[in-house]
């Protein structure tokens, strides 16, 4: 407005404060001017705190206040540092949020940095990872606290993916199926932990069923369309389907040293012995045998199958080659 305006000798009342820098100041304003003072446009409101933000109270100009929390956003871009040591906290309340910014820990010793996912009900809440602003969810975190997605770790690091656990006890790496079944891999087990084979310090792989312990089964087997690996049952039994072959000189394949039972007969060199394990030891009575007399006695053992071959030899101690052994038959007992 570049023309005159006449106001018949009449006042203007209630102007408004200027908010730029081309509206018409008041006496008050000029006064401030005239004593060297500063006049300023479009004041930000008193008060607030360190951490707080500046959001619209109602949709009038320049009605906003200072608040802890950004609400009733649609969108929101964070881009940059947050720095823990200067926010305290910022609680995004979206539709939709991203995040792009370089999470810095605080200087104090209970610092952290926390991403919280919250609707009230706890029903459907999630925490989404993804890449780009349209491009596919990689990870998620449901409201259980489950990871779902792919997670491929690619990197130069001959360490890509590394795990600190409490040694000698049963913390690990859990693996959960939705059938209940799981696996716990530690680098460090506690003494009979979670099976009483284990010895302290131990690697173990540990595996159980839907129905808890004593149930499931464990497989170490390559990819290949034939049946071909080892199987371990829920008893520690285990199913091999190929071959076992051992290059060592000394120990090879077999048993070790104290494996197997030890049985003494009783009463004669004919009285039955009972020996139920797959191998072990029978201490004879010590009564004389004639020369050239042949003594039988029954030996019952629950390990032994229906076309299973016995093996026998005479241990150290006895007279060289005064004893022939052999097994006259071998037959299932109900």
């Amino acid at each position: 407005m570049l023309a005159a305006i006449d106001m018949n000798s009449n006042r203007l009342v209630n102007l408004p404060a200027p908010i730029s820098a081309d509206e018409p100041i008041r006496l008050a304003d000029a006064s401030i001017l005239n004593g060297n003072g500063t006049l300023v446009i479009n004041p930000l409101p008193t008060g607030g705190t360190t951490g707080q933000v500046l959001i619209k109270n109602s949709n009038t100009n320049f009605d906003t206040l200072w608040s802890s929390s950004l609400t009733s956003l649609t969108a929101v871009t964070v881009a940059g540092n947050v720095n823990a040591t200067n926010v305290t906290a910022v609680n995004l309340n979206a539709t939709s949020a991203v995040f792009s910014p370089n999470l810095i820990g605080g200087s104090g010793a209970a610092s952290s940095v926390a991403v919280r996912s919250t609707s009230g009900t706890g029903s459907s809440d999630a925490i989404f990872f993804q890449t780009g602003p349209s491009g596919s969810i990689r990870w998620q975190i449901d409201t259980n606290g489950f990871l779902a997605g792919g997670v491929n770790i690619t990197t130069s690091n001959s360490m890509p993916l590394t795990i600190n656990t409490t040694a000698q006890s049963s913390k690990g790496l859990q693996l959960n199926g939705t059938d209940n079944h799981f696996i716990i891999m530690s680098p460090s087990l506690g003494g009979g932990t979670l099976n009483g084979v284990v010895q302290s310090g131990d690697n173990g792989i540990l595996y159980t069923g839907a129905s808890g312990p004593g149930s499931g089964a464990f497989v170490l087997a390559p990819w290949n369309n034939l049946p071909c690996g080892l199987r371990m049952d829920s008893n520690g039994n285990i199913i091999n389907i190929g071959g076992i072959v051992s290059s060592d000189p000394v120990d090879g394949v077999g048993y070790t040293t104290g494996s197997g039972a030890t049985v003494t007969q009783l009463t004669s060199k004919s009285t039955p012995v009972t020996i139920n394990a797959i191998n072990g030891t029978i201490v004879m009575n010590a009564a004389s045998l004639a020369t050239a007399t042949t003594v039988a006695f029954s030996v019952t053992n629950s390990s032994v199958g229906a076309n299973d071959n016995c093996i026998l030899a005479i241990a150290s101690g006895a007279t060289a080659g005064a004893y022939q052994l052999l097994v006259m038959l071998a037959q299932l007992v109900s």
